[in-house]
């Protein structure tokens, strides 16, 4: 499977970075997803994406989950919201040309009903984040940078 990433938010940010995870992998729905919403929907999204990016705390925009949540199974996952939208995806550190540099790349678009997380969303997003497929598309990305 070969996967791809490509720029949520444009011009490269000194301290963060939003990018979509492509494939033709039926499990990676969070830019397909997004580019069918309407553009107000879209956005918010890129507003909360702004916000994260500038180094901003908003848990009812987006967040991760610590070591107290899920015996700590998914702390490199993150999340984006919007009334019932979840783009799910993880966050990378420590790209070895910018160690200070962190991304969040989306890979799920998931709609949500519930107040807890649906914990197979977050093993979808882990087992996508571990393929060392995925991990060299987003090292290959940030070489150019």
């Amino acid at each position: 499977m070969k996967y791809e990433i490509e720029p949520v938010i444009g011009e490269y940010h000194p301290r963060r970075g939003v990018v979509f995870l492509l494939s033709s992998d039926g499990k990676i729905t969070a830019k397909a997803i997004f580019e069918d919403f309407d553009k107000k929907i879209k956005d918010t999204l890129i507003t909360r994406f702004e916000y994260w990016q500038s180094g901003k705390v908003h848990k009812k925009y987006f967040h991760g989950w610590d070591q107290s949540e899920y015996k700590g199974k998914y702390t490199n996952c993150f999340v984006f919201k919007l009334h019932t939208h979840r783009l799910y995806g993880f966050l990378r550190s420590r790209i070895k040309k910018h160690p200070s540099y962190q991304v969040c790349v989306l890979v799920l678009h998931s709609e949500k009903e519930d107040w807890e997380t649906y914990e197979p969303d977050l093993k979808k997003v882990e087992t996508i984040r571990s393929t060392l497929a995925v991990q060299k598309a987003v090292e290959d990305f940030f070489r150019g940078k």
